[in-house]
């Protein structure tokens, strides 16, 4: 079961269904790691990333689910996740996390792609 992040995308009201045991803190989304770290139907693929993750084994992402805050080198993650009022965070490298997603996001249409 979803429920809604307060966060509006774009400033259109549009709201980020956040996945059961997912947690919205301003305008982050925490995410446990035994979530992402498990495969699950649908779910997007990311591999041999660096992770900002909070003390409490969460990854963070910025706003929605298309924001992950990751990158492949652990110098660059150190860096992402400030601001904002972000949590405290470390890198930690995944060999694999699954991310939920929604297609939208990664297709171009005519409200996207000009």
């Amino acid at each position: 079961m979803c429920k809604d992040a307060r966060v509006g995308r774009g400033g259109k009201g549009m709201k980020e269904q956040l996945q059961d045991g997912h947690r919205q803190q301003g305008r982050w989304i925490l995410v446990p790691l035994a979530d992402i770290t498990t495969p699950k139907h649908g779910r997007v693929c990311y591999v041999s990333q660096w992770w900002a993750v909070t003390e409490h084994n969460e990854a963070l992402f910025f706003e929605w689910y298309s924001s992950p805050q990751c990158n492949a080198s652990k110098v660059i993650t150190r860096r992402i996740g400030k601001g904002f009022d972000a949590p405290e965070t470390k890198p930690r490298f995944l060999e694999t996390a699954f991310l939920p997603h929604r297609c939208g996001d990664y297709a171009y249409g005519e409200e996207k792609g000009k």
